[in-house]
């Protein structure tokens, strides 16, 4: 984290917060207006001075600043070492967790929990113990550019995902039974290691790699883990009003929480996963804030509970939640143990 004269800290400080509380952008008279015992000549320097270094951004049609993903990150780490949470919300939630009885209803139930104390997207994933076996796949052709690839699992479960592919040259129906042949009977992980493989060794061409790849992908997505709500709430935020942005969390959640459960498992015991903005790219989430806590059982850590909203997230009321909620988990996973 780069070193800021206090002044700028300060500065930067207050308008995070300003622009957190009003969606607004802060202007040195508002910043004025909120305890400076300093000039607006000052303050306007400050800013200035802020957005040079990157941490502030400044719109054309307003004379205020709003905040960077650069600017939200360093905001967050100087309010992560201090987080506070309320008496009265600390008892509401280990209220919650009394009341829990069933691990696996108690991983779905605080995801909706999260999300309703927050008033974000309340995020829980976690390892599983269950195994997918292959028993049949098939392909079906919807269009020049797209297959649905349908695994149905030795348990009669059915799982199905669509890959887009380019153009080639191989019979599909040839595809369907190379895949039945090579991966009939194996769970996912030895699925993992055949088509890695067979990719390697290049029998099968393009088609085969991008079919493969995708239906590992459902595979690992089905054998993880994963529970969110309150995806609603994103919409009484302005940044999720475009389609495009809405569709791309509805995306994600669709086909990526594989991705958040790996995270998740590598997230060090008391630390958080942050990503903000552009820095969560990765995840396809260019307009939103993730946070992510880890829970342990036996003093391992089996998964991660978190939170997804805007940019403009309140940082301070969501790190101190998950961390609250995180650690109840722990302490009733144990109990159950």
């Amino acid at each position: 984290m780069d070193i800021l004269t206090d002044r700028k800290k300060d500065v930067l400080q207050a308008t995070v917060k300003e622009y957190i509380k009003n969606a607004k952008p802060v202007s040195s008279k508002h910043l004025k207006g909120c305890g400076f015992q300093i000039s607006s000549a000052t303050l306007r320097s400050t800013l200035a001075a802020l957005e040079v270094d990157g941490y502030l951004n400044h719109p054309h049609t307003s004379a205020g600043r709003i905040p960077t993903e650069k600017g939200y990150m360093y905001y967050v780490n100087l309010i992560s070492k201090n987080l506070i949470l309320g008496l009265e919300q600390r008892r509401y939630i280990m209220d919650f967790f009394s009341t829990q009885t069933d691990a696996e209803v108690l991983k779905k139930e605080t995801s909706k929990f999260l999300a309703e104390i927050t008033s974000y997207l309340g995020i829980v994933t976690g390892s599983s113990n269950r195994k997918i076996g292959v028993k049949h796949v098939d392909l079906v052709v919807l269009n020049s550019s797209q297959l649905l690839v349908v695994v149905i699992s030795k348990s009669g479960e059915i799982f199905k995902e669509t890959v887009h592919i380019r153009k080639h040259d191989f019979d599909v129906q040839e595809l369907e039974n190379i895949l039945n042949r090579e991966l009939s009977g194996l769970d996912t992980e030895a699925v993992k290691e055949k088509c890695r493989y067979l990719s390697a060794v290049g029998l099968y061409g393009s088609l085969f790699d991008e079919v493969s790849s995708k239906l590992i992908q459902l595979l690992e997505n089905e054998q993880s883990d994963f529970y969110y709500d309150g995806i609603t709430n994103l919409l009484d935020f302005p940044e999720f009003s475009a389609i495009n942005v809405f569709s791309g969390v509805l995306d994600f959640f669709e086909e990526g929480h594989a991705t958040l459960a790996d995270i998740g498992a590598k997230i060090g015991n008391g630390d958080f996963y942050i990503a903000i903005g552009r820095e969560s790219s990765a995840l396809s989430l260019d307009q939103a804030s993730l946070i992510l806590a880890p829970y342990c059982n036996r003093d391992t850590v089996v998964g991660a509970v978190g939170l997804l909203g805007p940019m403009r997230m309140d940082y301070g009321k969501a790190l101190a939640a998950t961390e609250c909620v995180a650690g109840n988990l722990t302490q009733t996973l144990q109990k159950m143990a």
